[in-house]
This record gives C-alpha cells, structure tokens and sequence, in this order.
C-alpha cells in the first residue's frame, strides 16, 4: 500500500512538472533558409554562379544578385522575416512575386528595416530573391531569410514573464499537497475522500488558465482544446461546492470563518499601506475594480477568489489529518499501554498463585506448628506465632489504593516497581470506582506520568531519597493530579525553552510528554512542570465533563 502511494504521487508529481516545464521553455523560434543556389544575373539575362557562403563579387552596371533556396515543410500561419535596410530587393516564390522593396538607410541611423512577410502552407516551393546594393557597407549581406510561427517571439516572451506562472505554480504545489494528504490517510487506513474533489480543483486551476493564456505557442496543437476546456470552470465550482458539502463539521466551518476573517484583514491592511505609498493595489481596488464589475470582467478575480479558497481548504483538511492520525498514534498507544498492563496482571496472577502453592504447603507446617505449641500449652508461643502470621499475610496482599479498576491498576504496578527500584512510593487517592473519562486518556496521562517518575527517581544516588508523591482527587467536576518525585538535578529543554526528556529513546518519550499535553488540553487544561534542584513536580486538574 505505501508503495502505491508513493508512486502515485510521484507519477501527479511528474505530470503537473512536464505540463508546467513547457511552459518555460520558448524552443526554436526560427528556421533559417540556407541559399542553395547564388549568381550574379547580367543586364543580358546570363548568370555566374558563386559561393553563397563567401564573399559575394562586385556587380557591373545593370547587374544584379541572384539568390535561390527550396522551402520546407510548412502548416499552419507561417511567416517570412528578414531585413531589407539598404537593398533594391525583390521576393518570389515559384515565380510569383510576394515583396518588392527599395530602402535606403537613413543618414545617422543603424536600425534595420525588418518585414514579417505571411506565407501559406506547402513544402518544396523554390524561394527567390534579387536585390542590389543601395549602401557599399551592408552588415547583413545576402539577407537573413528565416521562417517562423512566432514572428515577434511572443511565445519567448511569454515563457519569461508568463502571467499565470507563479498562480499555476502555487496551484500545482496545493494539488500535490492534497493528492499527498488522500494518499496518505489511505495509507493510514483514514482515507479522507473530500481531498478527492478538492485535487480536482487545485489540478484544474494548474492546467486551464495556462492552457487559455498561452496554450496556443507552447501546447501541441491537439492538445490545445483538451486543456482549454470551457467547462473546467464550472467543474471547478462543482468540485469545491462537493467537498465543501462534505464537510459539515461545525469546527472546520469555524476554522474557515477564521481564516476568511485573517485574509480580509490583510488585504485591508496592503489596501490601506498600497494608498499611503501610492501603489498599484490601492489604485486596482479603488478604481479599476469597479469598473471590471460593471463590464462583466470578473473572471480574473474569480480565479483568484477560487486559488484562495482552494489553497485554504488543502491547509485546513491537512491540519484535520495530521490531528487525525495523531490521535489515532495515540490511541494505539493508549491501547498498547493497556495491553501491557493486563498482560502484567496476568503475569502477576500467575506468580500469586504460584505463591499460594507454596504457602498452602508451608501452612501445613505452620498449622502443625501451632497445633503442637496449643497441645503444650504455650499460649504465649501461640500468640506470638498468630501475630508473626498475620504480618506475613498482610505484606502479601496487594494494597488497594481505589476502587477505580484502571487507576487502581497503573498505581499498584508503579508501587511494585518503585519497591524493586528502592523508592518510596507514597499515594493519596480520592476518586469513584467511576470516572467520566476515555480510559486511553486516562491511561496514556498517569502510565506516562508515573514512568516518567520512576526513572527520574531511579537515577538518583545516595544519600539522597529516592521518592515519589502521587495524589488524585476528585473534586468539582475536576480530577487533580498531582506527582512530585526526587531526580538529579539535571534537565534538558529545547530552542523554545520546552522541557525535553533526557532518555535513550527520546522520539519515544518526547511523544509521550506531548500526548500528556495533549491529554491536557482536551479536557480544558494545561501541564504545569515546575522543578527545583532536588524535586521535580508535575501537576494538571482535567475538568471532566457531567
């Protein structure tokens, strides 16, 4: 599955890269014909061949160059362009004249006459031209003929300041992004299938306004239509009308108030600031604009309008993602943790009741011990041996902190590893047997809490105590939670200032102080961590719901 995604999203990577690359580039403008045949033609009509490329000789009274060249393939409007400045210059094409000229170069000028000359299509035609030399210091002789689609080098100059090329490109990094955010809830099993319509749009606006604007000089010609499709317009209104339909959720729309709030903010902001400066979006709002409206010119602005809106609904579905699968990391987390816990009960029932095994053999003993210092008469012995009994059994029994099965459950596991790790673990517990909270969450706090805790107060070195002071309470619809424990002294925070952990396996652990935070704040609160040199205290109250 995540090699498909990959390569899917490399493959819409690829295609909106081609299709906007051509947009770039302007080719080979002009084709430029290479004279076949050259002569001098005297006033008698007989002509001396000479080379073309070389230097062409002097003409007699009456005499005249000669120039001939077969023309290519040609469909389409084509153009002949080439400079006539200085030349009695005459054009032909199969004995049809299509320019004949006499232009003198201006005294104290340098500038070249040029003629862009319409041709019809067709291919091997025999061009002709006969000219004679006006000035004796022509820099371009015999003339430059080149054929060419683009006379003017529209198409250049296009592809150097195209006018759709940073919006196209804005919208092919907006379609990347939401065709990466399906593939990705997919590959997470969370497909969210409103990026579907949304990557419709967003590849739309990459390929339509482009295509109209200048699809003609860099598109094939076939392709021209496809691209410009008339009805990409309302596809693209159709496509965000659906993905807006499929999100009723009454947190995105206040999220899409808020950041429609933000932009018209700024906007007023560049108004205001564009006026005191004497810019151009202050004169475009204020006088242009209107105008637009009253003319019907709004399609430019609609494009704009529909660029924003696509590019902030991407931003908002990628922030529901990613909260998504961070909580679904979480859950899974939670759920494991909870795992774990029952396995170590499990494993620990299974010890208890090997231990009972044993003891019920040892009471044997114990029983026939008894039963002969009751025979002897030995009432303080027997006393002395009840109470030796009862002591052994209280240190068996596992200490109840709560009724709270999950709390109860996560204390006593902490309690048995402080008392293998020598630290003192002391517990005030005040809570029902039922709490109205997401075991995951409380699960994923107090585990998080109480490990982090233990291992803080394991590295401490005598003679300082190794302690931990653990109380929770409910109390007006809040659960307080406290936790203080002993540590080294030493911590660790990042460029922001945020406490870090200081563990081995830190990508781990820093992700459980973050969903210990999180936990936090979805129930209205915060983690407050203060430490001094010898204690390091942890406390939140979470305001649990009726």
């Amino acid at each position: 599955m995540q090699a498909a995604a990959v390569l899917a999203f490399l493959a819409v990577g690829v295609a909106a890269l081609l299709y906007l690359n051509a947009f770039t580039h302007s080719g080979e403008n002009f084709y430029y014909l290479e004279w076949s045949d050259a002569s001098v033609v005297s006033a008698d009509g007989a002509e001396t061949a000479f080379d073309p490329l070389g230097i062409p000789p002097a003409l007699a009274e009456g005499e005249y160059y000669r120039f001939a060249a077969a023309m290519p393939e040609r469909e389409g409007e084509n153009y002949l362009v080439f400079e006539v400045t200085g030349l009695d210059l005459t054009l032909s094409l199969d004995g049809r004249e299509l320019y004949s000229s006499t232009a003198a170069q201006e005294e104290g000028t340098v500038n070249l006459g040029q003629i862009l000359l319409p041709i019809p299509r067709g291919e091997g035609e025999m061009l002709v031209l006969t000219c004679r030399l006006l000035e004796p210091d022509i820099t371009l002789f015999p003339p430059l003929v080149r054929l060419s689609r683009d006379p003017r080098d529209t198409r250049g100059s296009m592809a150097a300041a195209n006018h759709y090329g940073i919006s196209a490109g804005a919208a092919a990094l907006v379609w990347l992004l939401a065709w990466g955010l399906f593939l990705l809830g997919l590959v997470h099993r969370q497909p969210d299938w409103s990026l579907l319509p949304l990557s419709l749009a967003a590849a739309i606006l990459t390929i339509y306004y482009p295509a109209i604007e200048g699809g003609w000089y860099f598109l094939p010609e076939e392709l021209v239509p496809v691209f410009a499709w008339a009805g990409f317009r309302l596809t693209i209104l159709l496509a965000l009308a659906a993905f807006l339909a499929m999100h009723r959720s009454k947190a995105f729309w206040i999220s899409l108030g808020r950041v429609t709030a933000w932009s018209a903010g700024l906007l007023l902001c560049a108004y205001f600031l564009s006026r005191v400066r004497g810019g151009y979006l202050a004169f475009y709002l204020e006088l242009e604009l209107p105008v637009l409206f009253q003319q019907g010119f709004s399609s430019g602005l609609l494009y704009w309008f529909t660029l924003w809106l696509v590019t902030v609904c991407t931003g908002l579905s990628a922030l529901t993602l990613v909260r998504s699968i961070y909580t679904a990391k979480a859950n899974v987390q939670a759920l494991q943790i909870k795992n774990e816990l029952i396995m170590e009960n499990y494993q620990t029932l299974l010890e208890k009741n090997t231990e009972t095994l044993r003891l019920r053999h040892e009471w044997r003993n114990q029983l026939l011990s008894l039963r002969m210092l009751q025979e002897k008469g030995d009432q303080e012995g027997l006393c002395a041996r009840l109470r030796e009994l009862g002591d052994e059994l209280e240190c068996l029994t596992p200490r109840l902190y709560t009724n709270n099965l999950t709390v109860n459950t996560i204390l006593q596991k902490a309690a048995a590893r402080a008392e293998r790790q020598s630290i003192t673990f002391t517990c005030q517990v005040q809570v029902p047997g039922e709490l109205n909270i997401d075991e995951a969450d409380l699960c994923t706090l107090l585990v998080n809490l109480l490990d982090n805790a233990l291992e803080a107060a394991a590295q401490v070195q005598p003679p300082r105590l190794r302690e931990i002071l653990c109380r929770i309470k409910l109390s007006r619809g809040f659960l307080a939670i406290y936790c203080e424990n002993s540590y080294c002294g030493t911590v660790q925070l990042d460029q922001t200032g945020r406490l870090v952990t200081t563990k081995e396996n830190a990508e781990g652990h820093s992700f459980g102080l973050v969903q210990m935070r999180a936990v936090a704040e979805k129930y209205n609160s915060v983690l407050d961590i203060s430490y001094d040199q010898d204690h390091f205290t942890v406390q939140t109250a979470l305001a649990l719901p009726d």
